[in-house]
């Protein structure tokens, strides 16, 4: 049934019970200013009978603060009202306090502004202190409520503290006169810890004092709507304490009482702070079944569809059902209808059909009050958004003209000067707030001004960087500061909007690496930029996952950092809000380019244009449509295409005028380079040339100019004018953040084009000097260990330490050229130290364990690999570790050295066969849960893992049916494998399964037709079918096209001597000998000349060919 039908009938059953649970829910109503509720409530009680004074006095009074809540000063229905319900004796002491109330104040939330106090209201004071005097006990209960409620409308004023003194004050007279296991007196301690618990600021004293009385009124026994109403103030009083749980904890006990809709609305608000959204849903659906009409669900169901999932179909249902419900119940409440649009538009990401819904419901509110400036600044925020901003000027000047000292309207009229270019302007009106006070200095939205306006005016990007770095600050110590558990209040406080604009302002400096062999060289001056950048959308995203433009910007920041997984993760998330998103596809085309997955990034680039068609006119399309034609090798296509983009406005010469589409500068550049690098696949190094000759004088005093020197000396490099790329790269000065960049490549060309060890070494020195960091001689340290000169390198590396301390990267470094040098003893020791600083680290586990097989000492690997389980921490420590680990343990558990501690001093709790295959089955375990969990980019490497350990658990197999299984579950995961068809083809062949072998190997050639082994293996069938020439023929096939194949040259030999056609042999031996001149030194090449020579029963070559057979078995071993 209906809550109030509920209630209408408990009443009915039970007045006085009934009449208590009613006035409890009221006061939850009236403590959140939801007096359209109570209105509804009351008067659908009263069209059905129900004529209590009681409901009376709350009709009234619900009208006199919906009118405040509205701004109209017509409160002559509630004051006759009240008038009426003065003859009441039990509810005369309330409704006088409700008359003063009323006609003292027009607007609770303005309490300075009184009305003339008159004879009347002097008389109302008079009566209502006299009446004080000797008023029953619920009567002064009543009148607390009425000061209780009266507070929460304006908690924090002066008048509120004023209401709660008189409330307090009232209910000690009635807990000093009833008696101790009264009913009224259980009432009173309620109530009294409720006053308590508004009163603003922490008071320990007064939080004991409360939660004493609370569990004295739960304990000692009351009715069932004091213990309700009880169960309810004690959960309030655990949120404010911050203990959540407990808080939670008694709203179940309410809910259990009544199933008491209230009780679920908190419950859900507190679950949805603590980010349990699905628990929260689950809880508003609970209260919808109910009460298809009640606001809070709604509101809450909208802030979780744009936050958490981004459904913009589900986001529009639930508003307009939202502003469906408000209609019905909260039509007047000016404040729910600000106080809701403000939080929903700050986290909505500037979706237009969504602003539009909530923009119609601040409309409404600033109807309700037109002359309130903190309402019109809200309507110019939110104009400003729809970009709207002629509109929003005007209501700025209509907010100046109601508050000249409203500082949000003066903020958002600097913001549209801004939009829409009149920078003077807007400097102007920032000079002016400057004069007000220090405290509206430290505004985060004044430094993200003060931050635009520095670099549209002069392009300062240190002062930009340094203002958007506090303004980031401040906002983060605002969020901090923040207490409050409403959902609703904490989105407003978090601003998602206003974070992606400060993210949006650091990436303004994000350009694109220089990628040389694995690292990354950033010519911009404020790396910090992208980090901060990055952090602040990380944040977001973690925090409001539905928002879409949060995860694109993420994914392109690690995009440009080439951390392409997640770069791949957040476009995936992306598009699973949109999955219409051009920019998404556009990206997820650029990622799958890196990965060289080619027809998975051409059909992405597809959606792109099928989702926008304009999406195929902008310089990012170009450029990647280009790269995928250039590697699929389509120079010329590639070519056409760039030429093209460079005609596309603002790439070959800045635009004179503002444009919104204007390409960025790094585009721009990335445009040359990449035409100028297909030029030069194309040996076209004259149009080189003559491109980056016209790019140099484009970028020229520009962030690009640097990057196009930087690629005229690659072109150089690569046109063997090595003089000239050293003279280009030599002009780098040190103060430029492309030195280093410079010095690599001039390291790369002295190595590669001169071959010049001494002078590669050199500019790795160079950089040293310059930078004497531990990243500089880390840099020179794997120089040396290029060149192979080893213990240089190690001295390098131990600099390296000196300057940073030892890290896991630097450990490993050391470690590595410790090994090189053969030192084993002192790279163990060294793995084991580092290991000793970072024991959950697997690599190094794993690294150590791989030396100690090395060294063959098995045991201690065994030792550092049983370490390694599911304890581990999981933050650190990767699953594909953990299976490579335990994939080692397997071998060396397996190993033939470990037989001789196979019982009793083997760490291993078996025989070690046993532990390898129970080694390999743990992994199995691990590597299926990574299979599941893998996203599609991961899904084909998790794959081949899971084959390669079935491969591993077929050798462990302890018969030939086992193994087959195992390799048939192996294609499973990788059908493509050839090494595993090759394996369970030979393993048929030895189980005399020639049909399924030879299926297998005619599978094999198919995809490699010179593949040895499925050669050797079909020879093998047809000569055990006697089927000589087919086998020969197989054979003839790979030794004509791979002579030096020396197994199925062997297997040919033998199937000509025993087919009788022995003289054939020396036709192929002179095949190989044409092929490679130095065959003669391959000991392949002299088996098969020894086996000829047996053959031929040559005694004179025989012992050559004795000689033969024992040099290459030595080899072998």
């Amino acid at each position: 049934l209906p809550l109030q039908w509920r209630e209408r009938l408990m009443r009915e059953l039970m007045p006085t019970e009934g009449m208590s649970l009613a006035t409890t829910l009221y006061t939850y109503y009236g403590q959140r200013a939801l007096w359209g509720h109570v209105l509804c409530n009351v008067n659908e009680l009263i069209i059905n009978g129900d004529s209590d004074s009681l409901l009376l006095w709350w009709r009234a009074i619900a009208l006199g603060f919906s009118a405040m809540s509205s701004c109209t000063c017509n409160q002559s229905e509630p004051i006759q009202e009240l008038m009426v319900l003065r003859a009441k004796p039990e509810l005369r002491l309330a409704t006088l306090y409700a008359l003063l109330h009323f006609q003292n104040y027009v607007d609770i939330g303005d309490p300075n502004d009184h009305i003339t106090d008159s004879d009347d209201v002097q008389s109302l004071k008079v009566e209502a202190s006299n009446e004080r005097e000797h008023a029953s006990y619920d009567a002064l209960m009543l009148a607390a409520k009425f000061h209780w409620l009266a507070a929460n409308q304006a908690l924090g004023t002066i008048v509120s503290r004023h209401y709660l003194k008189n409330a307090e004050s009232l209910l000690k007279i009635v807990l000093r006169g009833v008696s101790v296991q009264s009913d009224e007196r259980f009432r009173a301690q309620v109530a009294l810890a409720w006053v308590n618990m508004s009163f603003c600021g922490k008071n320990k004293d007064k939080e004991s004092w409360s939660q004493e009385l609370l569990r004295q009124a739960l304990n000692e026994g009351c009715t069932q709507s004091a213990q309700l109403d009880t169960v309810m103030a004690l959960a309030h009083h655990y949120e404010t304490s911050g203990n959540i749980e407990a808080s939670i904890s008694q709203l179940d006990r309410a809910i259990a009482l009544q199933s008491w809709i209230p009780a679920l609305l908190e419950k859900a608000r507190l679950l949805a702070c603590c980010a349990k959204w699905n628990q929260a849903v689950e809880m508003l659906h609970r209260v919808l079944q109910r009460d298809e009409k009640n606001f809070t669900a709604h509101r809450l169901l909208v802030l979780y569809e744009l936050t958490q999932t981004g459904n913009l179909h589900c986001v529009n249902a639930y508003l307009d059902k939202m502003a469906l419900a408000m209609e019905c119940h909260e039509h007047h409440n000016a404040h729910l209808l600000i106080e809701t649009s403000r939080s929903l538009s700050r986290v909505c990401g500037g979706r237009k059909s969504v602003l539009e819904r909530v923009l119609a419901l601040t409309m409404k509110a600033v109807a309700m009050r037109p002359t309130d400036a903190r309402f019109l600044a809200e309507l110019a925020h939110q104009q400003a958004m729809l970009g709207n901003y002629n509109q929003a000027i005007n209501t700025c000047q209509e907010v100046a003209r109601n508050d000249e000292a409203n500082i949000e309207g003066l903020l958002e009229i600097i913001h549209c000067l801004i939009l829409t270019g009149e920078l003077e302007d807007a400097e102007q009106q920032v000079n002016m707030i400057s004069v007000l006070g220090e405290s509206i200095q430290r505004s985060p939205r004044l430094l993200l001004l003060k931050a635009k306006l520095a670099w549209q005016q002069s392009a300062d990007a240190q002062c930009h960087v340094s203002l958007l770095q506090q303004a980031e600050k401040l906002h983060l110590r605002h969020i901090e500061l923040q207490t409050s558990n409403d959902v609703i209040e904490r989105c407003f406080r978090e601003d998602a909007e206003f974070v992606i604009l400060l993210a949006t302002e650091y990436l303004l400096h994000v350009e694109p690496p220089i990628s040389i062999g694995t690292e990354l060289f950033f010519l911009s001056d404020e790396r910090i930029a992208l980090d901060h950048g990055c952090n602040l959308l990380s944040l977001l995203t973690d925090h409001f996952p539905g928002l879409i433009e949060a995860h694109l910007m993420h994914a392109h920041c690690c995009f440009h950092t080439h951390d392409f997984e997640t770069a791949l993760h957040d476009v995936e998330a992306a598009l699973a809000i949109d999955v219409q998103s051009a920019d998404a596809h556009l990206l997820m085309a650029r990622i799958l380019l890196t990965k060289c997955r080619l027809a998975e990034a051409n059909a992405s680039l597809e959606e792109a244009v099928a989702c926008n068609f304009d999406v195929r006119e902008t310089l990012e399309y170009q450029l990647t449509r280009s790269q995928l034609l250039c590697t699929e090798g389509h120079f010329e296509d590639a070519c056409a295409q760039l030429i093209n983009s460079l005609k596309l406005p603002g790439v070959r010469a800045p635009l004179q005028s503002e444009s919104l589409h204007q390409p960025r500068l790094y585009e721009c550049a990335s445009a040359f380079v990449a035409l100028a690098d297909i030029f030069v696949s194309m040996n076209r190094f004259f149009d080189a040339r003559a491109l980056l000759a016209e790019a140099s004088e484009r970028f020229r005093q520009t962030s690009q100019e640097t990057r196009i020197l930087l690629a005229a000396s690659e072109l150089a490099i690569r046109c063997g004018n090595c003089e000239a790329a050293d003279r280009m790269l030599g002009s780098v000065s040190r103060k430029s953040n492309a030195y280093v960049c410079a010095q690599v490549l001039k390291a790369n060309m002295n190595l590669n084009w001169r071959r010049d060890k001494h002078q590669y070494v050199s500019c790795y020195r160079e950089i040293a000097l310059a930078f004497p960091t531990a990243e500089s001689y880390q840099r020179l340290g794997a120089a040396y260990m290029h060149i192979q000169s080893l213990e240089a390198a190690i001295v390098a590396f131990k600099e390296s330490e000196r300057e940073a301390g030892r890290t896991l990267n630097l450990s490993a470094m050391i470690g590595k050229a410790l090994i090189a040098t053969h030192d084993y003893g002192n790279a163990a020791e060294y793995y084991t130290q580092a290991l000793l600083a970072h024991p959950n680290d697997v690599q190094f586990r794993r690294n150590l364990a791989k030396l100690y097989a090395k060294l063959n000492k098995p045991r201690k690997a065994v030792e550092v690999l049983m370490l390694v389980d599911d304890d581990a921490d999981a933050e650190r420590t990767s699953t594909t570790l953990k299976v490579e680990c335990l994939i080692l343990l397997a071998e060396v558990c397996a190993s033939p050295s470990e037989v001789s501690f196979a019982h009793g001093t083997n760490p291993c709790d078996g025989p070690p066969l046993l532990e390898a295959a129970q080694a390999l089955r743990q992994a199995r375990d691990l590597q299926e849960g990574t299979v599941e969990r893998s996203n599609r980019s991961d899904l084909r490497e998790a794959k081949k893992m899971m084959a390669r350990i079935y491969e591993r658990l077929a050798k462990l197999s302890e018969n030939d049916c086992a193994a087959v299984s195992c390799y048939l579950e192996a294609l499973q995961f990788d059908p493509t494998s050839l090494q595993i068809k090759s394996k369970l083809a030979r393993l048929h062949l030895s189980s005399g399964m020639l049909g399924e072998c030879e299926e297998l190997c005619m599978s094999i050639r198919q995809e490699d037709n010179m593949h040895e082994e499925a050669a050797e293996m079909l020879a093998d069938i047809f000569f055990l079918r006697r089927e000589y020439e087919s086998a020969i023929k197989h054979l003839c096939r790979v030794v004509q096209a791979r002579p030096n194949g020396y197994f199925a040259l062997v297997k040919l030999v033998q199937l000509l001597h025993r087919s009788g056609r022995s003289s054939e042999t020396q036709l192929h031996l002179g095949l190989v000998r044409t092929h490679s001149p130095r065959a003669v030194s391959h000991p392949g090449y002299n088996v098969c000349c020894g086996l000829n020579a047996r053959f031929r029963s040559d005694a004179v070559t025989v012992p050559t060919y004795k000689q033969h057979i024992q040099y290459n078995y030595t080899a072998g071993c």
